[in-house]
């Protein structure tokens, strides 16, 4: 194992020699897919249903390009993302009791760009979702850059996370943003 984490650090501290920093900023909007009807039969007591829910999504992230080199770029993000929000009917005698649920995460996203400084590239990497405990997911997205000046760009991406959150929960959203190189 040591050998392991000595091999990783060596590698991006190399990696580091050769690097074009960034500092990104994006805002995201979109929907979130998941089974309601199975998380509350997983997280409630029997015979509760839903009375109303939404899907719509939203969020801010913030991601750092810390290493790269010519197609190939190692990267952080830290994010909050809106998921969902959704009522329920729990029977409770003659007078049943509605709760509302809102649900969002805050992620910390490692994350290896492929196509670095081109017009399109691809972002994947693994993710640990602040939400109940601790959830590992997947992020991947497909980006594009718009240039505006040599140290700016609007990068404009469809992304989608996949993580468990009870039941499996895929937020699909679009963001846009600003990317200053620095």
């Amino acid at each position: 194992m040591k050998t392991l984490i000595s091999f990783v650090v060596l590698m991006v501290l190399s990696f580091n020699i050769y690097a074009q920093q960034s500092l990104e900023i994006s805002a995201m909007l979109g929907y979130t897919v998941h089974d309601l009807d199975k998380l509350i039969e997983k997280d409630e007591i029997s015979n509760t249903y839903a009375t109303d829910w939404n899907e719509f999504s939203y969020g801010i992230s913030v991601q750092y390009i810390y290493a790269s080199l010519e197609k190939i770029a190692l990267g952080g993000e830290l994010d909050y993302q809106y998921l969902y929000w959704y009522s329920v009917k729990i029977p409770y005698g003659t007078s049943p009791i509605y709760r509302t649920y809102e649900v969002g995460t805050v992620r910390l996203v490692p994350f290896l760009r492929l196509g670095s400084g081109n017009f399109f590239s691809f972002d994947i990497g693994p993710e640990i979702n602040l939400l109940n405990g601790l959830n590992p997911g997947l992020m991947a997205s497909g980006n594009i850059n718009i240039p505006v000046t040599e140290k700016l760009e609007i990068p404009v991406k469809a992304r989608m996370d996949l993580f468990n959150n009870i039941v499996l929960t895929v937020p699909v959203t679009l963001n846009v943003g600003v990317r200053l190189k620095l």
